[in-house]
C-alpha cells in the first residue's frame, strides 16, 4: 500500500513537471523514419512483455539498419538481452531510483548525455519509469502504444484494440513504422530526376 502511495506521488511529480511545456512541432513521419540514426527501445519490466518486446526490437532493427539502437532496460532482464545488443544496454537498478520509484538525477543525466533521434516506448501500458526516461531523452519523435497518461511525453500513439495481445498490440506499432518507412522511401524516390 506504501509502495502504491509513493508511486503516485513519483506519477503527480513526472505530470507537474511537464506543466506549460508543449511540443508542436509537425513531422513528415515517412522522411523522419528514413533519416533516423539513433533509437532508444524503452523495454517492459514485466517478463512476458519483455520476451515479447525483445523479438520486436529484432525486427524493427532488421527494418532499420542504418540505425543504431539503445535498449532501457531494468537489471533482473539483463540476462534475456541477445549478445547484440549487450553493448548498447542502458540498465536501471534499484541504487537508479529514488524512494519514489523514480530515476535519480544522476541516472536521467546519463540518459540526458545522449542523443537520440527517437525513442520507442514498448511498454504496454503507462511505465512511470520509462516515461520519466523518454521525458528526459528528449529525442524529437517519440512513440509508445495509447494510453491517456501518455499523451503529455510521447507525440505519437498507436491505438490497437483492448483485446488484442501485447505481441499484436507491438506487431501492429512495427507495421505502421515499417508504412511510414516505405512512405518516406517512394516518395524521395519521386524527388529523384529521371
Amino acid at each position: 500500500m506504501f509502495k502504491k502511495f509513493l508511486e503516485k506521488i513519483g506519477k503527480k511529480q513526472l505530470f507537474w513537471s511537464t506543466k506549460g511545456e508543449t511540443n508542436t512541432e509537425i513531422i513528415d513521419y515517412g522522411n523522419f523514419f528514413n533519416q533516423v540514426r539513433t533509437a532508444l527501445i524503452l523495454m517492459p519490466e514485466q517478463l512476458d512483455n519483455f520476451s515479447v518486446a525483445i523479438n520486436r526490437q529484432q525486427d524493427l532493427a532488421k527494418l532499420m539498419p542504418e540505425t543504431r539502437f539503445s535498449v532501457f532496460i531494468r537489471e533482473q532482464n539483463a540476462s534475456l538481452i541477445p549478445n547484440d545488443l549487450q553493448n548498447n544496454t542502458i540498465r536501471l537498478t534499484e541504487n537508479d531510483l529514488t524512494p519514489i520509484g523514480v530515476p535519480t538525477r544522476r541516472f536521467l543525466g546519463k540518459i540526458a548525455e545522449n542523443h537520440y533521434d527517437v525513442i520507442i516506448d514498448l511498454n504496454p501500458d503507462f511505465d512511470l519509469v520509462s516515461t520519466y526516461v523518454c521525458k528526459k531523452a528528449k529525442a524529437k519523435l517519440s512513440i509508445c502504444l495509447c494510453h491517456p497518461q501518455r499523451e503529455p511525453f510521447y507525440n505519437l500513439q498507436f491505438c490497437a484494440p483492448e483485446s488484442d495481445t501485447i505481441d499484436q498490440k507491438i506487431d501492429m506499432m512495427v507495421k505502421y513504422i515499417s508504412q511510414f518507412l516505405a512512405s518516406g522511401a517512394s516518395s524521395n524516390a519521386d524527388l529523384q530526376p529521371a
